[in-house]
């Protein structure tokens, strides 16, 4: 009976126990949008100087200059939206939206060379134009080192919030002239300040032939009667410097007349006098320096007015002639003639008058212009 006992238990097939809870079926749980709505009133600035992106933006390349700021709208984007990779860039770390009513503007600048250094009494003002608003932008990439050649914050980022449909841009006010780049287009508002600084954004490269040369005459004085005149040579050899290509605007001469830009040229002036007297010779610079354009056109160079050769001599001057020209590529001289006031000092006479004795060759230098890759 024990036996038959075992062997019905045995018999039996019996599931394994599980020790296990059934685990419940998983239902769907609802997805978090990490995206933040802005105030209307948000507004960050990226100033680390490192290089900028935007992804949903557009790319531009339009460069605004003026004579103490030069930079570049890189990319632009205005829209309901942006990206965590966007404004991750200004200190934001979700996705953000537009509240109702506003839109998020988006923009990367990118610094260049200016022409002039900015300082006291020279600084250009910036802004953003957001409808009637103006927003100041202070220290627009920092300073400019002449030492590296760049702007010591070379990029920069801005995010802000704007009413659906304002009108948003980029304004630099700088020696009295506006000018202004639309953040929705990308494009420049076309008015005269962004005519009159066309020469900082399309810059101008000029080389001049030959490098030196002298302009030699002879003279001699007109004294009064009973007194030998006296004779020697005059000499003044130039050396001139086109660096400083074309400019709308100069510190010496304010802007350029329409239509026309600077051309100033350092002519590293030597004077040399050769005979028994030394005359003073106030040189008229207007009368004595002409640029002669491609088509013929010949223009007076409008400053300085005059200087003497004592000043030139001395050092204490430095001849720095200027012509408001055309800019264009091409092919343009200039020449010297002296002409000017001349007179000698004799020891019984003050201020006797001198002349030139000897026919006139005028010295002339070749330009040449082309558009420059700064």
């Amino acid at each position: 009976m024990a036996l038959l006992g075992l062997g019905a238990v045995s018999g039996c097939s019996l599931p394994p126990v599980n020790f296990s809870p059934e685990s419940a079926t998983p239902s769907p749980s609802a997805s978090v949008d990490p995206t933040v709505i802005m105030d209307p009133e948000f507004l960050a600035r990226a100033t680390d100087g490192t290089p900028k992106l935007l992804p949903e933006g557009v790319a531009s390349g339009q460069r605004f200059s003026t004579p103490h700021l030069d930079g570049v709208l890189a990319e632009f984007v205005v829209g309901e939206s942006l990206s965590q990779t966007t404004v991750l860039q200004v200190g934001v770390d979700t996705p953000v939206r537009a509240p109702q009513g506003y839109e998020l503007a988006a923009f990367t600048l990118r610094g260049g060379v200016p022409t002039f250094i900015s300082g006291a009494g020279h600084e250009p003002v910036v802004v953003l134009r957001v409808g009637d608003r103006r927003i100041p932008v202070a220290n627009l990439f920092n300073e400019f080192s002449t030492q590296a050649g760049v702007y010591l914050t070379l990029w920069e980022m801005f995010v802000l919030c704007v009413p659906t449909g304002s009108d948003v841009a980029l304004e630099v006010t700088d020696e009295d002239t506006t000018v202004a780049v639309d953040l929705r287009t990308g494009l420049p508002q076309d008015n005269d300040g962004w005519r009159a600084t066309t020469g900082f954004r399309e810059r101008w490269d000029i080389t001049c032939d030959p490098e030196k040369g002298v302009f030699t005459r002879d003279f001699t004085t007109v004294p009064p009667a009973g007194t030998e005149p006296e004779s020697g040579r005059f000499n003044i050899g130039f050396r001139p410097d086109v660096g400083g290509g074309l400019r709308p605007w100069t510190p010496s001469q304010g802007w350029a007349p329409t239509g026309t830009q600077w051309l100033a040229v350092g002519m590293g002036a030597r004077v040399q006098w050769e005979g028994g007297v030394v005359p003073l010779f106030t040189l008229s610079v207007p009368k004595s320096f002409l640029h002669t354009d491609a088509s013929g056109v010949q223009v007076a160079a409008t400053h300085p007015q005059s200087v003497t050769t004592d000043a030139l001599v001395t050092g204490q001057a430095e001849l720095l002639v200027v012509w408001p020209v055309i800019a264009r590529a091409g092919t343009s001289s200039f020449s010297f003639n002296a002409v000017g006031d001349m007179s000698v000092d004799y020891a019984e006479t003050v201020g006797v008058p001198a002349q030139f004795s000897t026919p006139a060759t005028a010295l002339e230098f070749v330009l040449t212009t082309s558009p420059s890759q700064r």
